[in-house]
């Protein structure tokens, strides 16, 4: 592989382009538009070191037919939710960053790569942790960006035109632990939301102990009579506290009294369990009505 030197096409038509666009449109330049820019594959997607390792890596693929220019940086940041579920990310939490974050002292190695078309790059880390760090598991979040080497979009606005490159940011986690990191769940009030299409049941989740909650949530909804109505199972990251929210068509619910089971497990298919931390199942249920 290679080290990325500087690109030799400008930016600055981007950027003035950018400054002209309405929000809208700024959301739409940070996203997959291509097949060939989501054919970058970073593996895998959490990485775990445990007290006193303090060596890491992982893979980033270029699947596609075209070279891509990779970057890599660090942030501190974790999911959210506002009351109604709609999840979120946090990127400027300042107090939670003092206490959890390992952005100041996490490195990568090379920080800028040209992957040419089916090349792959292995990217070291490496982890300083401060003296006197209390037990527990702090994070960063691995921002890993790239650009096509292909020819940009031309587009143009109030006269004034520019060459776009779509950037891909894809976001994954590193987790550091140190000494006995436990987690857990406990419930809040459920509330029952309802539309003419479906009933939304939205259950507050807040992580307890040491860690944060990684895994799936299980949910079961039956009747009066105890017949099923609905079940299904979720992935679900919990920093610190987030709503999740169950949704069931209109069709499967009539104006009656419910019961709900939340069930959260520190088991998810897509991570490995190194990534997971320990915790006794919690079991949640609750009755709830539908007018």
């Amino acid at each position: 592989m290679h080290g990325l030197s500087s690109p030799g096409r400008s930016r600055s038509g981007y950027r003035t382009l950018l400054s002209l666009l309405p929000p809208a449109a700024l959301a739409l330049v940070a996203i997959p538009l291509s097949p060939v820019s989501a054919q970058v594959v970073i593996a895998p997607p959490v990485i775990t070191l445990v007290e006193p390792e303090r060596f890491g890596t992982f893979t980033v693929e270029n699947r596609s037919t075209v070279a891509q220019e990779v970057t890599v940086e660090f942030r501190f940041g974790y999911p959210a939710s506002d009351s109604a579920g709609n999840l979120r990310m946090v990127y400027d939490d300042s107090a939670a960053a003092a206490r959890s974050s390992t952005v100041p002292w996490v490195r990568a190695f090379p920080r800028r790569v040209l992957l040419g078309a089916g090349q792959r790059q292995l990217i070291r880390l490496t982890l300083r942790p401060p003296e006197g760090l209390s037990d527990g598991v702090y994070w960063a979040r691995l921002v890993t960006s790239s650009v096509p080497e292909s020819a940009p979009v031309d587009t143009a606005q109030r006269g004034i035109s520019a060459q776009i490159t779509f950037r891909l940011q894809q976001i994954t986690t590193v987790l550091y632990r140190r000494g006995d990191a436990r987690t857990g769940i406990e419930f809040g009030p459920v509330a029952v939301r309802s539309d003419t299409a479906a009933v939304h049941v939205l259950v507050p989740l807040r992580r307890t102990g040491a860690a944060p909650f990684i895994g799936s949530v299980k949910f079961r909804i039956e009747d009066a009579r105890g017949a099923l109505v609905q079940e299904g199972v979720e992935a679900a990251s919990v920093y610190y506290s987030l709503v999740k929210t169950f949704t069931v068509p209109r069709t499967r619910v009539a104006p009656g009294t419910y019961t709900a089971q939340v069930t959260a497990i520190a088991e998810r298919p897509d991570v490995a369990p190194d990534a997971l931390f320990p915790m006794t199942p919690a079991i949640f249920r609750t009755r709830f009505s539908v007018p």
